[in-house]
């Protein structure tokens, strides 16, 4: 059974963990990860949003994944027709 402090530090960790991902996503240097929005649901980060490129979605999830306490990635990035 979960605690009230339990919920309350795993929301305190959400918060901190996507704060963490968006600023490496955003200060990337990159330009093509500028639309790739980025959310948080218990460790679970779901990214969205067009890139350019393959390589640019993959460097999104890359970036996400490679923070402390994220548990995993959800891709729902597309890939800009050309």
């Amino acid at each position: 059974m979960k605690h009230h402090t339990d919920h309350f530090d795993t929301s305190r960790r959400d918060r901190e963990t996507i704060t963490a991902v968006r600023h490496r996503i955003e200060h990337s240097r990159h330009k093509g990860l500028r639309r790739v929005k980025a959310k948080i649901s218990d460790g679970t980060i779901t990214l969205s949003g067009t890139v350019p490129t393959e390589d640019d979605r993959e460097l999104a999830v890359e970036l996400a994944g490679g923070v402390p306490f994220v548990d995993g990635v959800i891709d729902e990035i597309e890939v800009a027709v050309s």
